[in-house]
């Protein structure tokens, strides 16, 4: 069974097995614990890279939104007041220069 002495006892015999079995026993435990802890990790390194995917879909989109609602403001820019022309003169070229 173990790897003892052929000098030891019956008793100690045992002893020693049970010694080691417990040792095994917590030794599995600590693996299992430990596979737990690394799972998670991965899983959460998982989420964040899928978050951070989804948020850049979001802003791709928005952005494309954006180009296009500037594209029909410049379009209809000669109907607005002098005010709103101004203030959308001002808009457009803050969405030109950020693309």
């Amino acid at each position: 069974m173990g790897d003892y002495s052929p000098l030891l006892s019956w008793g100690e015999r045992n002893m020693y097995d049970i010694a080691k079995a417990i040792q095994t026993f917590f030794e599995a435990i600590t693996g299992i614990f430990s596979y737990a802890e690394t799972s998670k990790n991965r899983q959460s390194e998982t989420e964040v890279i899928k978050h951070k995917k989804r948020l850049f879909r979001q802003e791709a989109k928005q952005e494309d939104l954006i180009l296009d609602m500037a594209a029909i403001l410049n379009k209809y820019i000669n109907t607005f007041s002098k005010a709103d022309r101004i203030r959308t003169r001002v808009y457009l070229s803050r969405i030109k220069r950020i693309n």
